[in-house]
């Protein structure tokens, strides 16, 4: 089985392929005879057949549908401008990017670049990776923020600032929070420090001092030191105007703000068209924003509760004890109480399938594409989704 953009294909066991969903450009019409594998791209499919030829059918604009005439044993397409093979040798064939030398055991296309696991064991890469967001730096990290498409930052064990995109201001810091296209950073002193696009006064943070800090797709929050919130940004859908009362911590998403009070029940405001601003009457003791829903985790328990949107499930949490949660754009990923990461929702990027390995800390991204990160327990960064230097990233040494 192999789903593509708005499309999903199956080999059957006689060896013929079944597709079903859009076809607009025939990407759902295959051929007759034979195939060994299928693989679904963005408006096009592939198959090796039982000869090891390759055959396509669908949209040819970037000719994906157009591969070369060798044998292949293995082919993915899986993205609208990287279309890859395995050739019998070991070796790769891409009929639109350019591979590594080398022999390889697999590959796997994704939207505009390609990875392929090498005989060694190693993963190699190539193709486009714009935003680097999910490359790292291999520093060692306490704290990760990738809420946005192009700002993610994590806090460094000296307090200093790390971006792998934008430039951090200097000096030292307790917490960073990434937003759309912007980041704030919280000082020791309780001053903040904003940079990054200012197009809605989201950089422009009032006087504090604050106690922490979120950054939202084009608004930013904080909570004071009087425990009162203070917005600025965009307020389009009321976002940036919270209501009055004590607070311990806010959370800005895409174009609401959920906070949680000092009782621990969770009041919203902005955008509630999917009812994302609509929390249950319960006690928390975590709450996130996120795209279209809000997640939080009850302070009795520590299962997650989630509100708002919910079609592609990103608001029907697995059961278990978690210490953190973290709502994306249409997904969400938690942090359990043994340090194990679970994500759920939306995978069309694999951004909801998190690497193996035990973890502090978890940021899902508030943008779509959309990638998240986590801090491992050696302090390292594990990233994955969109653009990720592997689609199931290994962690950082």
């Amino acid at each position: 089985m192999s789903a593509g953009g708005f499309h999903t294909c199956g080999l059957k066991t006689d060896g013929t392929v079944a597709c079903w969903g859009s076809n607009k450009w025939g990407q759902a019409q295959p051929p007759a005879g034979a195939f060994r594998q299928v693989s679904s791209g963005g408006f096009h499919t592939c198959g090796p057949n039982t000869d090891g030829a390759v055959v396509c059918w669908g949209s040819d604009v970037w000719l994906e549908a157009t591969p070369p005439e060798y044998a292949l044993t293995q082919v993915s397409v899986a993205g609208s401008r990287s279309f890859c093979g395995l050739n019998t040798d070991s070796t790769l064939t891409c009929w639109n990017l350019t591979p590594p030398t080398g022999t390889f055991t697999e590959v796997s296309a994704g939207g505009s670049h390609t990875c392929g696991l090498r005989t060694d064991g190693s993963v190699a890469c190539w193709g486009f990776n714009g935003w680097l967001e999910a490359t790292p730096p291999e520093y060692a990290l306490t704290q990760v923020s990738v809420a946005g498409s192009p700002s993610f930052c994590g806090l460094n064990t000296d307090n200093t600032l790390t971006c792998w995109n934008l430039t951090p201001p200097t000096g030292t810091f307790i917490e960073v929070s990434a937003g759309g296209s912007d980041a704030c950073g919280l000082r020791m002193d309780g001053t903040l420090q904003c940079w990054g696009d200012n197009t809605y006064g989201q950089a422009t943070p009032p006087p504090g001092p604050f106690t922490h800090v979120s950054a939202g797709y084009r608004h930013t929050c904080g909570v004071k030191a009087d425990s009162t919130v203070a917005c600025w940004g965009d307020n389009t859908y009321g976002q940036a105007t919270p209501p009055p009362g004590a607070f311990t911590l806010v959370s800005a998403g895409y174009q609401h703000t959920c906070g949680l009070k000092s009782d621990g029940t969770v009041a919203c405001w902005g955008d509630n068209s999917a009812l994302q601003a609509s929390p249950p009457p319960l006690v928390f003791n975590q709450v996130s924003a996120g795209g279209f829903h809000t997640c939080g985790i009850l302070k009795t328990v520590n299962t997650v509760v989630c509100w708002g949107d919910n079609s592609l499930l990103q608001v029907t949490p697995p059961p278990g004890a978690f210490t953190q949660v973290s709502a994306g754009f249409w997904y969400t990923c938690g942090l359990k109480t043994g340090g194990t990461l679970v994500c759920w929702g939306d995978n069309y990027y694999g951004q909801a399938t998190p690497p193996v390995g035990t973890f502090t800390q978890v940021s899902a991204g508030n943008s779509d594409p959309t990638f998240a990160c986590a801090v491992e327990r050696d302090a390292s960064v594990a990233c994955w989704g969109v653009v990720a230097i592997a689609q199931t990233p290994t962690l950082l040494p």
